[in-house]
């Protein structure tokens, strides 16, 4: 179901908002490695959910480019 859900969201996302996201995604992703690597996380899988959804938005866009270049 989730998994639904954020496909959903991805799709009614423009393509410069899928860049902004991703690139906030991805400070996250080093705000959580730099306080893992100082102090435990409370919740370390947070960075593995971090990492899922950077890479659905990077298959997302990956897709939508390829599909542009086949028409």
């Amino acid at each position: 179901m989730k998994n639904k859900n954020m496909l959903n969201k991805l799709k009614n996302m423009t393509q410069s908002e899928l860049f902004i996201e991703l690139t906030s995604l991805n400070k996250q992703m080093i705000k959580l490695k730099m306080h893992n690597s100082i102090v435990a996380l409370k919740n370390p899988l947070h960075i593995r959910n971090v990492k899922r959804k950077i890479a659905k938005i990077k298959t997302y866009l990956n897709l939508n480019s390829k599909c542009k270049y086949k028409k």
